[in-house]
C-alpha cells in the first residue's frame, strides 16, 4: 500500500507540474523523496 501511495504522488506531481506554486511543488517533492526514504529503510 506503501508503495501505491508514492506512485499517486508522483503521478498528482507529473499532472500538476506547472500549475503549483514553487513552495506547493517543493513540498510535494520533499514529502515524496522522504516517503521514499522510509520505505527504503523499513524495506531492508
Amino acid at each position: 500500500m506503501a508503495k501505491q501511495t508514492m506512485n499517486l504522488i508522483a503521478l498528482l506531481r507529473e499532472k500538476t507540474n506547472g500549475n503549483l506554486t514553487e513552495e506547493e511543488a517543493k513540498l510535494m517533492d520533499e514529502v515524496l523523496h522522504e516517503l521514499r526514504l522510509w520505505y527504503v529503510k523499513l524495506a531492508s
